[in-house]
């Protein structure tokens, strides 16, 4: 595992990681690096972008600590394009300037080079040392701006706030096209890949893609900014969390969802024609992780990361994870890694590796031709500097680091978990350890089982640990009978599958909707 330097961190440092480049902001102070290819492979970091944000500076920052001072509370980049979102609610658009030998290591843009909600005329060619990209204020929200996302092609921007809304702008006008009220803080979004026929047309009046969003109420909602009867564009999926949604991660097709709550809660879900997306708790593992991770979403299963550097990979119904990479960091993390990028390029057949699982591929080398997965794991966060000659640290010093990966998993075989068996992660005198915990900021959430919100079988506290046969049909009568499965509903459920299976006798459906019905008419 390879580990990039990329700066120096304080407490407050907030990152966010859009492969190739990773965002930085501590208190007003705004920072994009990007990752290109050193010697040998090896991820190099380059400050292309250094800003001073004050004038956007929350009012009340002095009353808050951590990450909740800094003005920038989501960002993202697309085509070159980099939108984030302030403290005081207003959304910060520019565009970056391609990378080239003679651009300079770092770019200082004043306050004085913004305009409001729409582009600065565009000025004469700056040298090649002081290149000035111009800022775009875009305004609306009334509160932070907790998220964001752009569209395919960067011509549009979704953007979410605490004030419970989520809004849809024109890119590069920055004009406001459609604001939804969700009804409670949105913290989350996620958006769902635009419609083949869509997707290769390139005028602008495209239709806009739609929006999964993690809500402050616990639920994730499913908004489509294309639908013309406003009663039917913002729908709500069947299940609740216990505590606000701080993470959304789709698959590459966006054929399953993952869904995290701050208390450390997981849901898995399952894309569905009529109401876009279902529960489907078979995905999940089939016991509690027993540690604080940062969760992301692939076909092959749950991608866990550790504060210790470990990477892991829950398959579906797993008893044990599948070890990608080894914990090593002699000092870990300050928590949870901030942002985690995992690309699953599929089967693959001749393509290089830095670690190889269970000896199914060769680093360096060949893929066996029995369907084993390329994955590219890439993480940030902040860690301690060590001591010289030690592994330990006063506190002091922090600096934030990426880590970047090359794994191929092999197929499951027969549901056994695997572990690793060739090649792991190494690590710098500037290493980790220590207990996993779970941390949770305005950008996201990450899991957590131990002491607090555990992780079960559909992301309730207290749920049973396997998996029904008939459990997906019965979410599915669930959703067709319009009754949201708690943890309660899902124990009475599973106690029903449970006598049934014990007696020799199938739990028949028409059994199951006369229940689900019973439970509805008692709300």
């Amino acid at each position: 595992m390879a580990t990039t330097h990329i700066s120096t961190a304080t407490a407050n440092t907030n990152a966010w990681l859009r492969w190739p480049h990773i965002v930085t902001c501590d208190r007003d102070k705004l920072e994009v690096h990007t990752i290109t290819e050193a010697g040998a492979g090896q991820p190099a970091s380059r400050c292309v972008l250094s800003v001073s944000l004050l004038r956007h500076t929350n009012p009340n920052a002095t009353a808050t600590a951590g990450r909740a001072a800094n003005v920038v509370h989501g960002c993202d980049i697309r085509n070159g394009c980099l939108a984030c979102g302030t403290a005081t609610g207003i959304v910060l658009v520019m565009q970056l300037q391609p990378i080239s030998a003679a651009a300079p290591a770092a770019v200082d843009v004043s306050d004085d080079a913004t305009s409001s909600n729409h582009a600065a005329p565009a000025a004469a060619p700056a040298p090649a040392t002081e290149p000035a990209p111009a800022i775009t204020e875009l305004s609306g929200h009334t509160k932070v701006v907790a998220f964001m996302r752009i569209g395919e092609r960067a011509r549009r921007l979704y953007t979410s706030s605490l004030d419970k809304s989520v809004r849809l702008w024109a890119l590069p006008s920055g004009n406001c096209l459609q604001v939804v009220k969700a009804g409670t803080p949105v913290l989350q979004l996620a958006l769902l890949p635009s419609d083949a026929s869509a997707a290769a047309d390139g005028a602008d009046d495209a239709a806009p893609q739609k929006v999964l969003m993690g809500g402050g109420d616990g639920t994730v909602r499913l908004w489509d900014p294309a639908c013309k009867k406003a009663n039917r564009a913002l729908s709500t999926l069947r299940f609740a969390h216990k505590d606000y949604v701080g993470e959304i991660r789709l698959t590459r097709d966006a054929s399953r969802l993952l869904s995290c709550s701050r208390d450390g809660v997981l849901q898995t879900w399952k894309s569905d024609a009529k109401h876009g997306f279902l529960p489907a708790p078979e995905y999940l593992p089939a016991r509690e992780t027993g540690e604080g991770w940062r969760v992301d979403l692939t076909s092959q299963g749950l991608i866990g990361i550790t504060r210790r550097g470990g990477v892991h990979l829950w398959r579906a119904a797993a008893n044990e994870p599948l070890r990608l990479i080894e914990e090593s960091f002699s000092l870990p993390m300050e928590e949870a890694p901030c942002d985690s990028d995992t690309v699953d390029d599929g089967g693959t057949v001749g393509c290089e590796a830095d670690v190889t699982v269970d000896g199914d591929a060769t680093v360096g080398g060949e893929a066996d031709t029995d369907g084993p997965h390329r994955l590219r794991v890439a993480f940030v966060g902040v860690r301690p500097v060590a001591a010289r000659g030690g592994n330990s640290s006063d506190g002091s010093s922090l600096v934030l680091e990426m880590h970047t990966a090359r794994v191929l998993v092999p197929t499951a075989r027969d549901g056994a978990a695997t572990t690793l068996a060739g090649g792991s992660a190494t690590d710098d005198a500037n290493g980790g350890g220590g207990a996993a915990a779970a941390s949770e900021d305005a950008g996201g959430a990450t899991a957590s089982s131990g002491g607090g919100g555990s992780q079960t079988l559909s992301g309730s506290r207290g749920t049973p640990s396997s998996v029904p046969a008939g459990w997906t049909r019965w979410c599915a009568l669930a959703a067709e009978e319009g009754v949201a499965i708690d943890a309660a509903l899902q124990q009475r459920l599973v106690m029903m599958e449970t006598v049934a299976t014990n007696t020799g006798r199938e739990l028949a459906e028409a059994t199951v909707r006369a229940f689900l019905r019973r439970s509805a008419i008692k709300e």
